[in-house]
């Protein structure tokens, strides 16, 4: 497919840890793909099991979840070509930087969510247990603010002092279920990543959304 950002390399964030503000052509050409894999997976009998999310909801989920990995790659300077036919590819693949699992929330405040160990793939492999970065956006309709990262297996193999497991939360997603719950002060600066990110105020920023 083709590739959709610049991938030239270049950091395009905006100030204190936001990311560039999307046209609303380029919103509505990645809203476009985000109803393309909605379609496909529900012919596919819903693989990715939208966990947590009602179904009137999963338009919205879908389409912003690839406007979040669009923003993320082009702050990065990665390719991203939507992947929608393929469920299991990483999110956002960078030459230098290897890959990103993206996850992206619409209120500012908002935790990282991680499926739980029973969301599995068609190959019967766990959705959140890869050793790769998942990142955190919050926001909607093209402004996200990249909010930090924390590593898939810390997330979900870490443990507290008495055994239990740090971050599973049996009721972790609003429609009932469990799932990981990580805390946004738990995340950690991109700059530990990416070298040339500007982390400034990127945990302070308090948008309207």
């Amino acid at each position: 497919m083709e590739d959709l950002t610049s991938g030239d390399g270049v950091l395009r964030r905006g100030t204190g840890g936001s990311l560039r503000q999307l046209s609303w052509p380029e919103v509505q050409r990645i809203a476009y793909l985000g109803v393309d894999a909605h379609m496909l997976h529900l012919e596919w009998g819903d693989p990715q099991n939208q966990q947590g999310s009602p179904p009137w909801e999963r338009w919205q989920r879908y389409i912003e979840g690839c406007l979040g990995e669009y923003v993320f790659a082009d702050a990065i300077g990665a390719p991203w070509d939507g992947h929608i036919e393929d469920y299991k590819a990483i999110d956002v693949v960078h030459p230098e930087y290897g890959g990103f699992e993206v996850r992206t929330r619409g209120r500012c405040d908002f935790d990282l969510l991680l499926y739980g160990p029973n969301n599995i793939d068609r190959a019967g492999n766990s959705k959140a247990s890869k050793d790769l970065p998942y990142v955190l956006l919050t926001g909607y309709f093209g402004a996200y603010v990249c909010r930090g990262w924390i590593n898939g297996k810390e997330a979900t193999e870490g443990v507290n002092p008495d055994g239990t497991a740090k971050y599973w939360n049996p009721n972790g997603f609003r429609s009932g279920g469990g799932c990981y719950v990580i805390p946004q002060q738990h995340l950690q600066p991109l700059s530990l990543l990416i070298s040339g990110w500007d982390d400034r105020g990127y945990r302070g920023m308090r948008f309207s959304f």
